[in-house]
């Protein structure tokens, strides 16, 4: 009984050592030792025809929208997203995002019966023009850990980087710099991100109904 006992510990702690080890792998290759490198220039994305929802809500509710918006692209479509206030001065349920999808590049001209699709589920067509210079970052997207760790090790970077550098609204114009977290892997998302004091190039206009 004793040597019964004494295998099923072994496996219980061989068990939790192979969890734990897992766990660690994948935080590892999710990025948790990602270097992160923030610098401007051009961003990664340059003229890109989107089909987008505007959401208002906590920004941790919007995987549910980008899982939704993923189902009607083409596997090589990428999603986007616009991220508007900083939920650490704008209450969550208050705070503005647009999920969008990348439907078309630069001249490329959207497939019509894709564009209908959307467009019948409620998502708006809308082309987001070339922004010649930004606060830029790349961080790798292998999981849902992946974007977690970028909230976190990501975008305080950006910010102490935007403050380091003294770039605010006074020497910053609205059309000139966009924030931007490009995730590479499946499914492949670009994140833009509003910074507080500091203005992103793509703006949603209050006082038309919150449409781009």
């Amino acid at each position: 009984m004793a040597e019964v006992d004494l295998i099923i510990g072994v496996l219980i702690i061989f068990v939790v050592f192979l969890l734990l080890l897992t766990i660690i792998a994948l935080l590892y290759v999710s990025g948790l030792f990602h270097t992160i490198e923030i610098g401007t220039g051009k961003p990664p994305i340059g003229q890109v025809t989107i089909a987008y929802k505007f959401v208002r809500g906590p920004y941790k509710d919007s995987g549910q929208f980008f899982t939704e918006l993923s189902s009607y692209l083409k596997p090589e479509q990428h999603c986007l997203g616009i991220f508007y206030d900083d939920p650490k001065v704008v209450p969550k349920d208050e705070c503005r995002y647009a999920v969008g999808g990348m439907i078309a590049k630069n001249d490329d001209t959207p497939d019509e019966e894709q564009k209908k699709y959307l467009i019948g589920e409620g998502y708006k067509i809308f082309k987001l023009p070339t922004v010649s210079y930004a606060v830029k970052t790349d961080f790798p997207y292998i999981s849902y850990m992946s974007i977690i760790l970028a909230v976190f090790r990501v975008y305080p970077k950006l910010s102490k980087y935007v403050k380091d550098n003294g770039k605010d609204e006074s020497d910053i114009g609205s059309n000139d710099v966009a924030f931007s977290t490009r995730v590479n892997g499946k499914p492949g998302m670009v994140v833009d991100g509003q910074l507080k004091g500091s203005p992103i190039s793509w703006e949603i206009d209050a006082v038309s109904d919150m449409t781009l």
